[in-house]
């Protein structure tokens, strides 16, 4: 299954995610640059003050440990748990899991399995604490599953939705049975992991994606960006999205 989008879908995606999300607080593309930036210092450079900038952001403004009752991990718990996630999955992008290897799959859930201990909810890890965190390590690779609007939102629509289970039924065939037998495996993780796998083939099929996001980050910014944009694919895929539900599929087509 096949999905791809015309130049001008693409466009007005990111035109309606200006309209309906950029000038919102916290979904503000100069307050998302900052982030990244505390991120690249934090991962890349290895500042420990930026990191800790980085928690500050991810617990207060976006809300990672929302329950009240919750002991939030501290920023150094955090860091040793990210410190052990695979080292080459820092540098990998989503477009490259279109196809992915039983082994490819193996690393990735074994990355989104050791981020899932950042929290724990009652029936297992934090599928929106895990991927912040993941996201920031790595935005090339990994998409924020906002609960409110991502999950429960834009991916609820059925024709995404429904790519997304014809992927994991792809999947279900190359994973390895340890994978398949996880403790997690039940949980909301295994369909994040479909949704990855599904947004490397939505970007490789549609290469011009990315180009058009830093484009259009660049444009909203008004001055120039010190980050890579174009190979943040899995910030250019979440905003892809959350344009693309608010407009009627035109240019689109599933085959």
């Amino acid at each position: 299954m096949t999905m791809r989008l015309s130049e001008t879908a693409i466009n007005a995606a990111f035109e309606s995610h200006a309209a309906r999300y950029a000038r919102d607080k916290l979904w503000s593309i100069p307050y998302h640059i900052k982030c990244w930036e505390y991120a690249c210092d934090a991962f890349e450079g290895s500042y420990e003050s930026a990191f800790g900038k980085l928690y500050d952001e991810l617990r207060t403004r976006w809300q990672v440990f929302r329950s009240q009752n919750y002991n939030a991990q501290t920023a150094e718990k955090i860091q040793q748990i990210m410190a052990v996630l695979p080292a080459e999955l820092s540098i990998r992008r989503l477009s490259e899991f279109a196809e992915p290897t039983q082994v490819m799959l193996d690393q990735l859930w074994h990355a989104i399995t050791t981020a899932g201990d950042i929290k724990m909810n009652k029936n297992g890890p934090s599928l929106v604490a895990l991927t912040k965190f993941l996201h920031f390590w790595n935005p090339r690779l990994f998409v924020i599953a906002d609960r409110e609007v991502v999950w429960n939102w834009v991916l609820r629509h059925r024709w995404l939705w429904a790519q997304i289970e014809h992927v994991r039924g792809e999947i279900d065939a190359v994973l390895s049975p340890a994978v398949k037998e996880h403790r997690y495996y039940s949980t909301e993780l295994s369909k994040y992991l479909a949704v990855l796998v599904w947004g490397g083939q939505v970007l490789r099929d549609n290469p011009s994606v990315c180009s058009a996001f830093a484009s259009y980050v660049e444009l909203q910014y008004k001055k120039p960006v010190d980050l890579n944009l174009q190979e943040y694919e899995g910030a250019a895929l979440e905003w892809l999205l959350l344009g693309l539900v608010e407009l009627p599929p035109a240019g689109l087509t599933i085959a």
